[in-house]
């Protein structure tokens, strides 16, 4: 059986182990459904979208993180006329 992670273990697992996690515990999910245990199942399946949700979050504020620190001053809005 597989260990439910808190926000602290989250936090300290880098996003290499995350993707480790959701693929060992995709087998796990395999491996109820073999087993007609559809109720476990769902809880791995539901750990395995919050671990999906944390690589989403960190990818969307890493890019962030990295268009906030080139310096980049454009305008995010060109306007085609001239007033």
């Amino acid at each position: 059986m597989h260990e439910n992670l808190n926000a602290k273990n989250l936090n300290e697992l880098s996003e290499r182990e995350l993707r480790q996690s959701i693929r060992r515990l995709q087998a796990e999910v395999t491996n109820f459904r073999k087993q007609n245990n559809h109720s476990n199942a769902i809880d791995v399946e539901v750990e395995i979208c919050y671990l999906q949700r944390e690589l989403e979050l960190r990818s969307r504020f890493s890019s962030r993180e990295r268009n906030r620190n080139t310096g980049n001053k454009e305008p995010q809005i060109q306007f085609e006329t001239e007033v």
